[in-house]
């Protein structure tokens, strides 16, 4: 987390990349950030996250709140369909 710029101990889901036309990246979340809450809901770790976003309906806009070096952003995502395992970009 001291290489990101975080405080140890700091929880979430690290984004390691993003690609240019997935919502993520239209609502401005960048690698190496650490989503930390998703719709009001903290976010401890991946499963959370998809736990989180299970339970939204696809084309809903939800806040997002990202950690970037040491500053804290809430950013709005439009959540889209997930795509099966074997059309993902991974």
């Amino acid at each position: 987390t001291q290489a990101l710029g975080l405080p140890d101990g700091t929880k979430g889901v690290l984004i390691a990349a993003v690609v240019g036309d997935e919502p993520a990246a239209k609502a401005g979340i960048r690698a190496e950030d650490v989503v930390v809450q998703i719709n009001g809901k903290p976010v401890a770790d991946q499963g959370d996250a998809i736990s989180t976003i299970a339970g939204i309906k696809p084309g809903t806009v939800v806040p997002v709140t990202v950690l970037r070096r040491s500053e804290k952003l809430d950013l709005s995502v439009k959540l889209g369909e997930r795509q099966p395992r074997s059309m993902r970009r991974e």
